[in-house]
């Protein structure tokens, strides 16, 4: 009877020690080949957020507006976190045969600096994260024009000053 209530109190239960294997050299490499993506990924995805808001701060003359109002950042992070987790859980880097066959598969993957947080691989992240942010703000930039005017107002802030100060008097 408390052999029945811990395996149902357990994360895993195994009905024998036969399914272990499977359970560590399968499904265990696995487990750490997508934990370490979505890590990897979510230090990226903020990163690119980050260094938009940063190459935004010269162009709004540092006062502290945001590039982003929250429904678009709230929607970047559910749609750029959401996707590629539901991705990230169904990858499989090896057939699952192979991953069986081969117990030393395991053990690459538990001493692999592309999968660790080290600082190698934190900073390749971060420049592919640096890349895009940089694509990502220069690109339209260049294409619709930016910045603000010596005046450090741009052209609709007084438009918008305008239509104020004229809807007030009617």
């Amino acid at each position: 009877r408390e052999g029945l209530q811990a395996a149902r109190a357990a994360d895993y239960s195994l009905g024998g020690f036969g399914a272990l294997p499977r359970l560590l050299l399968v499904h265990g490499r696995l487990a750490v080949v997508r934990t370490s993506f979505i890590v990897h990924y979510c230090v990226y995805k903020s990163f690119i957020i980050c260094l938009l808001q940063l190459a935004f701060a010269p162009s709004s003359a540092f006062s502290g507006a945001s590039l982003l109002d929250s429904f678009s950042i709230m929607a970047y992070n559910v749609f750029f976190t959401g996707f590629p987790v539901m991705v990230a859980a169904l990858e499989q880097d090896l057939p699952l045969p192979t991953l069986s066959a081969r117990p030393e598969l395991y053990q690459d993957v538990a001493h692999a600096d592309a999968l660790a947080m080290s600082p190698g691989s934190v900073a390749a992240w971060v420049a592919r994260a640096l890349a895009q942010a940089s694509v990502l703000f220069c690109v339209p930039a260049a294409v619709w024009g930016g910045g603000v005017p010596a005046g450090g107002h741009s052209a609709s802030d007084a438009d918008q000053v305008r239509h104020a100060r004229t809807r007030g008097r009617t």
